[in-house]
């Protein structure tokens, strides 16, 4: 059990949307940001021996490694715990944010049948789940959950998790029906994603209506100077000239 199969990756690095790539959108608000550690041993239904004396091992997975013992030892496990030194790959296993001293892996699988003495081998978080290969250039953080909240809330939990100015952050301000006024409405990378420090990361958000409207105003009164220049002579000298202004352009601007 030593390949990285075994953590079974959940983590995607572009924008998601119910399963689709792209920019993506959540209709809830934002979620927590960790939930381990996982419900407790007790909250955990534990099978009592069969009249074999077989076991049915327990789920441990997302618990504190004291903890999943504890719940091995409830089901009638009565061999050595073994722990792998495989790493476990990834922050974010099962849509959870496995912390420190978590139990990421776990064979055999919870329900499986087996003697209370035949081996049980669990795998737990060493990483820093929020960031990691510092210094280097691959160094990385996790994008928190931010759809949903409004920019000032948004930028207090970027920096929570330890992103900065230095962190090339963009904010895209768009007019989008789907987009709410100064709420983020997608990210990239993906929220719940290992972010590299030194590419850039994107936080859409929905433009100020005022903003906009004084963008289109100005888009128009450039429009109507350039109208009322005389049309230029010849055989197309007839034709219209639209006034109609462009629709404003995404605003690309620093995020903190």
């Amino acid at each position: 059990m030593k390949s990285a199969s075994v953590c079974m990756l959940l983590c995607s690095g572009c924008f998601v949307q119910s399963g689709q790539s792209g920019w993506g959108r959540t209709t809830g608000g934002p979620g927590s940001q960790s939930v381990s550690p996982a419900p407790g041993a007790d909250d955990r239904a534990v099978a009592a021996p069969d009249g074999n004396g077989r076991i049915t091992v327990p789920d441990v997975f997302g618990l504190p490694r004291e903890r999943a013992e504890a719940l091995l030892r409830q089901a009638g496990y009565r061999g050595a715990i073994a722990y792998d030194d495989s790493q476990c790959q990834d922050s974010v296993i099962h849509g959870q944010v496995i912390e420190q001293g978590i139990i990421c892996y776990q064979t055999p699988i919870a329900g499986r049948v087996q003697g209370p003495q035949l081996p049980i081998t669990l795998v737990v978080q060493r990483e820093n789940p929020w960031h990691g290969n510092e210094g280097k250039v691959t160094e990385w953080r996790l994008m928190p959950k931010i759809v949903g909240m409004k920019l000032d809330d948004a930028r207090a939990d970027m920096k929570r998790v330890g992103f900065s100015s230095e962190d090339n952050v963009d904010l895209e301000l768009v007019d989008d029906p789907a987009c709410a006024p100064n709420v983020v409405c997608a990210v990239y990378p993906a929220e719940m994603s290992r972010a590299g420090v030194h590419s850039t990361k994107t936080i859409r958000a929905g433009r100020d209506p005022n903003a906009a409207a004084a963008s289109v105003a100005a888009s128009s009164e450039a429009a109507a100077g350039t109208s009322s220049a005389p049309p230029p002579a010849g055989p197309d000298s007839r034709a219209s000239v639209s006034t109609t202004p462009p629709p404003p352009t995404p605003a690309v601007q620093a995020f903190f």
